[in-house]
């Protein structure tokens, strides 16, 4: 874990004030989450902490779980998604904990959603290519390696992009054969830390699932960059940031 996902960790759990608590990883979690489910339906106060999990195992819990309390805690960018669902379905049992609260109604937040502002992205040279922050969806087998590449170089074409600039996810391997496509990581950096080391930068972002995204727009105010995201869930239909009520 992060060091920021271990603060969300700890603040979640200390704001739902439990006496016992279970951390089950991806692994286990997939492999018990039924049971848990059918558990947390017949007793009211066993509470539900979410964070790096993947999202099917979310959209079925809130399906399921209509009255235990739930705290969301930031899982890549489908986060904006679920506030989403929490609107529309009127759920009073859901919270949030994140970061990106200026990006989430307040109603809806922990009350300790506070977060330092990150410092200001310095002002760089841009140029046309597409920023991609990776997403290990390929490892996780969602969809395969050809498809993945298929998709982020139909995008990098519809918005004219000369090259890619792929940040790769820790947890992504080097996969991508096209020439037009630069897988791009550090032992020591994270994708920000990259961008902001870097003088020249693309235009455009993109991404599937990764908050990176949203850490990119909260550094910038250029309003020459654009930022795009695609939901699996959503067929694979990109999404402008703007149709969201966000932006740079």
């Amino acid at each position: 874990q992060t060091s920021n996902e271990v603060h969300q960790y700890n603040n979640a759990l200390e704001s739902l004030q439990s006496k016992f608590f279970i951390f089950l990883d991806e692994k286990y979690f997939s492999f018990f989450f039924k049971s848990i489910i059918i558990i947390c339906m017949r007793f009211q106060s066993v509470n539900f902490v979410l964070g790096t999990t993947v999202g099917f195992y979310n959209w079925y819990i809130f399906q399921k779980i209509q009255k235990n309390n739930i705290t969301i805690l930031d899982d890549g960018i489908s986060i904006l998604l679920i506030e989403k669902f929490v609107i529309k379905y009127e759920r009073k049992n859901i919270r949030f904990f994140s970061k990106y609260s200026k990006f989430i109604q307040s109603e809806l937040l922990d009350s300790k959603s506070i977060f330092a502002d990150e410092k200001p992205l310095n002002k760089s040279e841009t140029i046309e290519f597409l920023g991609v922050f990776g997403s290990p969806i390929v490892e996780l087998e969602i969809i395969d390696t050809f498809q993945y590449e298929e998709i982020i170089m139909k995008i990098a074409n519809f918005l004219r992009a000369d090259n890619v600039l792929y940040f790769m996810h820790r947890k992504e391997r080097r996969k991508f054969t096209n020439p037009s496509i630069s897988e791009i990581t550090s032992e020591r950096m994270n994708s920000i830390e990259i961008i902001r080391s870097m003088k020249v930068l693309p235009r455009s972002y993109w991404t599937i699932h990764s908050s990176a995204l949203i850490d990119m727009m909260l550094i910038t105010s250029d309003p020459n960059f654009q930022f795009f995201f695609t939901s699996i869930n959503s067929k694979l239909q990109m999404r402008n940031m703007k149709e969201y009520g966000i932006d740079s």
